[in-house]
């Protein structure tokens, strides 16, 4: 089994942690999008590490930075 394979299994507790963070961040700065749009943002944020994970595209990683 692939590494990218095995941490996938964790997606959803990265997804969850996510969430938690972005929540908690609404609160103290301020953020730019509706807290009705944070598990989306959360489960985004997730799938895109875990593409990078699978096939290491570094381009496409800096593309989504800020």
């Amino acid at each position: 089994m692939a590494k990218h394979d095995q941490l996938a299994a964790y997606r959803t507790d990265l997804v969850d942690l996510l969430q938690q963070t972005l929540q908690e961040a609404l609160f103290t700065s301020r953020a730019y999008f509706r807290p009705s749009d944070v598990r989306r943002l959360a489960i985004t944020e997730a799938d895109a590490f875990f593409d990078f994970i699978a096939d290491s595209d570094c381009p496409k990683v800096e593309s989504r930075g800020a």
